[in-house]
C-alpha cells in the first residue's frame, strides 16, 4: 500500500491530453444540407460508439467505411455517406497520450486514430478540389453549401491534430524519469533489509521501470506522427480554401481562424502553403510590405 500512494502522488498527476482545445464553432451536421440529411443505417454505429467512449472501436469501424466508401458524383448515396463519415471522424476525440504511472503497461494502439484521420482529411479535400463541380451538376447540390462543410470539417480535423501536438513533451518525459528516480531513492531510504536496498519495489521494480521507458517512448512515436501528420494537412488546406474560395479572402482567412491559426500564423502559414501569384495575390491584399513578401 505504501508503494501504491507514493507512485499515486508522483506519476498520477503527469497526463498529456491530446484533446484539442474547444472548436470556435458548433459542428454542423451533414443534416443541414437537405439531400444529406438522413444518417446512413450503418453509420448509426458510430453514434453509438462515440458515446460509450469506445474510441479504438470507433476507428476501427470508421476505418472500413473509409475503406470502402469511394463518393461518385452520379451516385448521391455514397457522396452522403463521406459526408457523414467525414463528419464523425471530424468530431470524434483523439486517442489521449499515455500518461506515467509505472504500474500501468502502454496501450501500444498504434495511432489508428492519426492515421484515420490523415487519411480521411486528405481523400476530402482531394475530392472538394477535383469533384465538387460535378456533385452540384448531376446532384440536387449547391455548391455554397457543400464548400462550407468540406471547409468546416477539414478545419475541424486540422483543429484537432494541431491541439494535439505537445511541444514540450521532453521535458515532461524528463520530469516523469526524475521522479520515478526520486520513488527508489525514497523506497532505497527507508529500506530495512539488503533486499529492499537493491529491489526497493521488489519484483515490480524491473516492470515499473519497463513500463515507464515503453510510454515514454509510444508518447514520442505518437508526437511525430501528430507533427508529420499536421505538416501534410496544412499542405492540402490552404490551396483547398482557395479552390473553393476563389477570390474571397474572408471565407479562406474564416476557415483558417477555425482551425486554430492566429494572424501572425495566418500569414506565415499562406506563404509555406500557396505562396504568392495569380491565383492567391487576393490573400496578399492588405497586407503590410513587411509581411506582404
Amino acid at each position: 500500500m505504501k508503494m501504491q500512494s507514493c507512485l499515486l502522488s508522483l506519476f498520477m498527476g503527469i497526463v498529456v491530453s491530446s484533446h484539442a482545445s474547444d472548436f470556435p464553432v458548433p459542428l454542423e451536421k451533414p443534416s443541414s444540407v437537405k439531400f444529406l440529411s438522413n444518417v446512413p443505417e450503418d453509420f448509426k454505429a458510430l453514434d453509438v460508439l462515440l458515446k460509450e467512449n469506445k474510441l479504438k472501436e470507433f476507428y476501427k469501424k470508421s476505418r472500413v467505411f473509409y475503406i470502402k466508401n469511394h463518393p461518385k458524383s452520379q451516385d448521391l448515396e455514397s457522396i452522403r455517406e463521406f459526408f457523414w463519415l467525414a463528419y464523425y471522424v471530424s468530431f470524434a476525440p483523439l486517442f489521449p497520450f499515455e500518461d506515467y504511472d509505472c504500474r500501468t503497461t502502454a496501450s501500444f494502439n498504434d495511432n489508428i486514430d492519426l492515421r484515420l484521420l490523415g487519411n480521411v482529411f486528405n481523400r476530402f479535400l482531394k475530392i472538394a478540389r477535383n469533384n465538387l463541380d460535378e456533385f452540384t451538376t448531376q446532384q440536387p447540390l449547391k455548391r455554397k453549401e457543400l464548400a462550407h462543410l468540406f471547409s468546416l470539417y477539414a478545419a475541424r480535423m486540422l483543429h484537432r491534430v494541431r491541439g494535439a501536438y505537445v511541444g514540450d513533451l521532453p521535458e515532461r518525459e524528463k520530469a516523469a524519469r526524475l521522479d520515478y528516480k526520486k520513488a527508489l531513492a525514497e523506497r532505497r531510504e527507508n529500506a530495512t533489509t539488503l533486499e529492499e536496498k537493491l529491489d526497493p519495489f521488489g519484483a515490480e521494480t524491473g516492470r515499473m521501470a519497463t513500463n515507464l521507458n515503453n510510454k515514454i517512448v509510444a508518447n514520442d512515436g505518437r508526437n511525430m506522427e501528430i507533427k508529420n501528420t499536421l505538416e501534410r494537412m496544412e499542405e492540402d488546406f490552404v490551396p483547398t480554401l482557395v479552390r473553393l474560395f476563389p477570390g474571397k479572402k474572408g471565407e479562406v482567412i474564416k476557415y483558417i481562424r477555425m482551425a486554430g491559426y492566429q494572424e501572425g500564423e495566418i500569414n506565415d502559414l499562406v506563404d509555406r502553403t500557396v505562396g504568392r501569384d495569380s491565383s492567391t495575390e487576393f490573400l496578399y491584399k492588405g497586407r503590410s510590405k513587411k509581411d506582404a513578401r
